[in-house]
């Protein structure tokens, strides 16, 4: 199995561009908490479409958070 190397994405509800991209979970979590965000972070694959990695993988999905007012 080939090894990618990830960062975590993270997309608010209702806009259609990514908000921030993190090179952790725990950056990623520190901020939307500091920010209290509702949304969704997740962790994707570089060099590989979320869906692929998928395939490739026999996964139903990526690792995701669901955010509400900065709660994870």
């Amino acid at each position: 199995m080939k090894e990618y190397s990830w960062v975590w994405v993270f997309k608010k509800d209702g806009v259609s561009t990514v908000s921030a991209v993190f090179s952790s979970l725990e950056n990623a979590d520190n901020w939307i908490k500091f920010n209290k965000l509702t949304s969704m972070l997740t962790k994707m694959p570089i060099d590989i479409g979320g869906y692929d990695w998928c395939i490739e993988n026999n996964e139903p999905m990526l690792e995701h958070y669901h955010y509400q007012k900065g709660v994870r």
